[in-house]
């Protein structure tokens, strides 16, 4: 089997797991959500461009999951103050706790999903990945 058709197999089946595995969290929490929050979970208060960039997806898809999760009262928008038209988003006190509530289910499933997979071989299949993908954008100035 070629390469891209058992990276496209394995990215539908770890989705589809970790889509299960946020089930139980209790919150109607999409993959798509998931990776909002868990981006700010490790950097809050990313402009919505910064977040677009760290979780791969457009302007017009980001702000429709932004808004979601608004509408959810899990972040929030704040203007950044030297340029009113940047927004900054930001978790809330109820999305901190969400974040803090998933992650175990998340570390958890991502666990048994590579259960037995030698440490080597996951430090290798993770090199491989980020060598297909490539280096990382540059930080942004507005990177807090």
């Amino acid at each position: 089997m070629s390469p891209g058709r058992l990276l496209s197999k394995a990215h539908h089946r770890l989705r589809a797991g970790l889509a299960d595995a946020l089930a139980t969290g209790g919150r109607s929490i999409t993959v798509e959500t998931w990776t909002v929050l868990a981006a700010l979970g490790e950097v809050d208060g990313l402009t919505q461009i910064e977040l677009g960039e760290r979780v791969d997806k457009s302007r017009h898809h980001l702000s429709r999951l932004v808004s979601r999760l608004e509408a959810e009262g899990l972040v929030g928008r704040v203007a950044v103050a030297r340029d009113k038209r940047l927004k900054r988003v930001v978790l809330t006190a109820d999305g901190r706790r969400l974040h803090r509530r998933l992650v175990p289910l998340v570390e958890r499933y991502l666990r048994a999903a590579f259960a037995g997979v030698s440490a080597a071989d996951y430090a290798g299949f993770i090199h491989c990945l980020q060598h297909i993908i490539g280096p990382p954008a540059p930080e942004s100035e507005d990177t807090p």
